[in-house]
């Protein structure tokens, strides 16, 4: 089970007692923030000898950790976007538009950006129509 599904689980199940005690919640976090601490602590460590491949896997471990992070961070935004109505979301930029196009045709399908983004395939395809419309114009200048 990863360590998210199972703080879910713990803040859900603090949540449904009729007496909730703030007291559990805090020695949740506490019991996060304390391996996470270690981690830190130990990737330092481990960086400053002299071993390059230890370095470089100490590198990796930062990298992951950072990954998860913004998978994370990400998903809370998700989940607080897809409440609203979609035609009570703001629209993208034309900078944004013109990042998830990249994004589209660097990582992904027009199906798979349009469910990552909350846009459909049909608003991708205008915003690609404007995009080669507009070419000379660069309106979609970052």
């Amino acid at each position: 089970m990863s360590t998210t599904a199972f703080d879910d689980r713990a803040v859900v199940s603090i949540a449904k007692r009729r007496r909730f005690d703030p007291r559990a919640l805090g020695a949740l976090l506490k019991a996060r923030e304390l391996p996470a601490l270690s981690l830190g602590l130990l990737l330092a460590k481990v960086r400053e000898t002299a071993d390059p491949v230890q370095g470089l896997m100490a590198r990796i471990e930062e990298l992951e950790v950072l990954q998860a992070q913004a998978r994370e961070e990400a998903a809370i935004l998700r989940v607080r976007l897809e409440r609203l109505e979609p035609r009570r979301r703001r629209d993208y930029s034309p900078r944004q538009r013109f990042r998830i196009l990249l994004f589209m045709k660097t990582y992904v399908s027009v199906a798979e950006t349009a469910r990552r983004f909350l846009v459909s395939t049909r608003t991708l395809a205008r915003w690609m129509k404007e995009a080669y419309l507009h070419r000379g114009a660069t309106p979609w200048a970052p």
